[in-house]
């Protein structure tokens, strides 16, 4: 992974085949970063969609593998919470 900052912004570059959600994490709890703003761009090959049923409270998360064209954006949340907000996904 590479990084810059700019002023309050940070932009990163994720290595192929690194996993998004922990290397963000893992930069934020490096950088001492508790609350934050997250988008991105990009491709991946490999991803995990889920669904929380409220009523049994469990997730159903299904595998999809391929070359897929990404746009995420998530916040990060205090106590390292992360929350997600929209996940668009095409091949």
């Amino acid at each position: 992974m590479e990084y810059a900052r700019f002023g309050s912004k940070i932009a990163m570059r994720l290595d192929k085949g690194e996993e998004i959600v922990a290397a963000v994490k893992q930069f934020c709890e490096q950088q001492n970063i508790g609350l934050a703003s997250v988008a991105a761009i990009g491709a991946v090959n490999k991803v995990s969609v889920g669904i929380f049923m409220q009523d049994t409270k469990e997730y159903h998360p299904q595998e999809f593998s391929g070359r897929w064209k990404s746009s995420v954006c998530w916040v990060q949340l205090p106590k390292k919470t992360v929350r997600f907000i929209r996940i668009c996904i095409s091949a």
